[in-house]
C-alpha cells in the first residue's frame, strides 16, 4: 500500500496498482525537465538544448510553433529561435502538447484514448480562455488543463481493455468511484502520483488530484480554472466518458459561455483539428 500526501490528505494506492503505474512510460524526459526551470534560471540556450536533445520532440514543437494556432508571425526554423521568441512558459506548453501527443499513437489509438486526448486538449484550450478572462497566466493554465487527466492515459496504458470499457459504459458522475472499485485507483490519484513521481510542480499534482473535488476543497485558483475548463470541454461535447455528463455544473458552464458558446465550440474544435493534423 502506498500513501500519497497531497494537500495534507493521505490517499492509498494498493501496491499492485502502484507497481503497474510505475511501469507507465513517462512523458518525454526533456519536457519534464523544463519544469525544473523558471524565468530566473532558464538560460535560453539551456532550454533549447533540453528540447533539442529529443529529436522527435523538437520536430513536433517546431511544427506547433509555426502553426497559426499559436500566433507566431515569422517562420521559426530552430528551437533556440523559438525559445527566444516565445519564452519559457509558452515553450513549455508547446513541449507538453507534443509530449502528450507522443503518447497517442494513431496506429493503436482506441476510441477511449482518442476521447482522452481530445478532452485534454479541449480542457487546455478552455482553461486558457478562462485564464485570459481572469488575468491569470494563460500558458500555465493551458499546461495545467492539458495534464489534468494524465491519470486516464496511464490507466489506459496499464489496463487498456478494462479501463476502455469503463469509460465507454460508466456515467460521468460515477467515474471516480467506479475506477476505484474496478481497478483500485481513481484517475485523479493515479495522475497525481505520476506527476509527483516525474518531478513536476506541486500545483500540477494538486490540479490532477483535486479538479473533481468539492468546491470547498479546491483552494488554489489554478485548480478552479482547470475545473471550469474541464466542464467547458464536457459542455461542448468533448467529454472523457462516452456518456456525456448532464448536471448543474455542465449547465453552469454553458451559462458561463453565454453568447460565446458557438464561437468557443468552433475555436476548440478548430484547435483540436489543427493540433492533430500538425502532430500526426
Amino acid at each position: 500500500m502506498y500513501l500519497t500526501e497531497i494537500s495534507g490528505i493521505s490517499h492509498s494506492i494498493p501496491s499492485a496498482v502502484l507497481g503497474a503505474l510505475m511501469r507507465v512510460p513517462p512523458l518525454s524526459p526533456a519536457s519534464a525537465k523544463l519544469y525544473t526551470l523558471n524565468e530566473e534560471n532558464a538560460d535560453m540556450r539551456r532550454v533549447a538544448a533540453l528540447i533539442s536533445g529529443d529529436p522527435a520532440l523538437s520536430a513536433l514543437v517546431l511544427r506547433l510553433v509555426n502553426s497559426p494556432l499559436f500566433g507566431v508571425r515569422h517562420s521559426v526554423k530552430g528551437i533556440l529561435q523559438a525559445v527566444a521568441l516565445l519564452g519559457l512558459d509558452r515553450i513549455r506548453s508547446l513541449a507538453t502538447t507534443a509530449a502528450m501527443k507522443m503518447l497517442v499513437n494513431p496506429a493503436f489509438a482506441s476510441p477511449a484514448l482518442t476521447r482522452c486526448w481530445r478532452h485534454s486538449i479541449a480542457t487546455a484550450l478552455g482553461t486558457k480562455e478562462v485564464a485570459m478572462r481572469t488575468n491569470f497566466e494563460s500558458d500555465s493554465a493551458y499546461t495545467a488543463g492539458l495534464l489534468h487527466d494524465i491519470g486516464c492515459f496511464a490507466m489506459l496504458s496499464c489496463w487498456p481493455k478494462e479501463y476502455g470499457q469503463l469509460l465507454a459504459t460508466c456515467p460521468a458522475a460515477d467515474l471516480l468511484q467506479s475506477e476505484v472499485e474496478a481497478l483500485g485507483v481513481s484517475h485523479a490519484d493515479a495522475g497525481a502520483f505520476l506527476l509527483q513521481h516525474w518531478g513536476l510542480p506541486p500545483e500540477l499534482v494538486e490540479v490532477s488530484r483535486e479538479h473533481h473535488g468539492p468546491l470547498s476543497e479546491r483552494k488554489e485558483k489554478l485548480v478552479e480554472l482547470v475545473s471550469q475548463g474541464c466542464r467547458l470541454a464536457d459542455a461542448i461535447g468533448f467529454s472523457l466518458t462516452a456518456e456525456a455528463p448532464e448536471d448543474d455544473a455542465t449547465e453552469d458552464a454553458l451559462d458561463y459561455l453565454g453568447a460565446e458558446r458557438e464561437g468557443f465550440f468552433f475555436r476548440v474544435s478548430d484547435g483540436i483539428n489543427q493540433i492533430e493534423c500538425l502532430l500526426l
